[in-house]
């Protein structure tokens, strides 16, 4: 004879099911939750690892390299001088960008007939031969802007002035004496190849 199972029977039956149930899957949790955990701990480690030399690069170099390919070009500045020997305005100008920068020359014409010429560039790889050719350096002065080179050309002997102010190569040649040379060089203003187009 079987006996029907009393309510009290059968509210235990639950329970321990429910207790087997409740306690199957949270058995087998704890061993889930920490393979969980450890993949969680090797995925952060892996990306600190790999992304502390990243962090150390610009984000515009990994994003735009062609930013970082070739440094940064410098504003192209050009003088002009506030003083003129004679009195006299500029009788030409030649202005033009040439390669990696810009190639200006200005003439001048004196009252003793000959003419003073300035000739710039921001040319990085310009050269004073450019200006005068063959050339021979005599002695360097002072001068408001820059450490002028008293030179001399071979051919010729015609004296002149040179120097590098920033990226500017200026040469400043004429038939003046040393001293009107240096004050044409020390009322050198600067100013922009923009500035001389308009």
């Amino acid at each position: 004879m079987t006996m029907s199972p009393t309510r009290v029977e059968q509210q235990r039956e639950q329970r321990d099911g429910r207790s087997d149930r409740a306690s199957g899957p949270s058995s087998a949790e704890p061993g889930a939750i920490r393979s969980i955990r450890g993949v969680l701990v090797a995925l952060l480690v892996g990306a600190l690892l790999i992304g502390t030399p990243v962090a150390r690069h610009s984000t515009a170099g990994l994003t735009y390299p062609f930013l970082e390919a070739l440094p940064p070009r410098a504003p192209a500045i050009l003088y002009m001088p506030s003083y003129y020997p004679g009195d006299t305005q500029p009788l030409r100008l030649v202005f033009g960008p040439k390669g990696a920068g810009f190639d200006f020359e200005m003439r001048q014409m004196l009252p003793s007939g000959g003419q003073l010429i300035i000739w710039e560039s921001t040319r990085y790889d310009a050269t004073v031969q450019e200006a005068v050719g063959a050339y021979q350096d005599d002695a360097k002065i002072p001068g408001a802007l820059a450490a002028w080179t008293v030179a001399h050309a071979v051919g010729s002997g015609a004296a002149f002035i040179h120097a590098r102010i920033g990226q500017t190569l200026i040469v400043i040649s004429g038939s003046l004496s040393e001293a009107d040379l240096l004050r044409v060089a020390d009322s050198l203003r600067q100013g922009s190849p923009q500035s001389l187009m308009l």
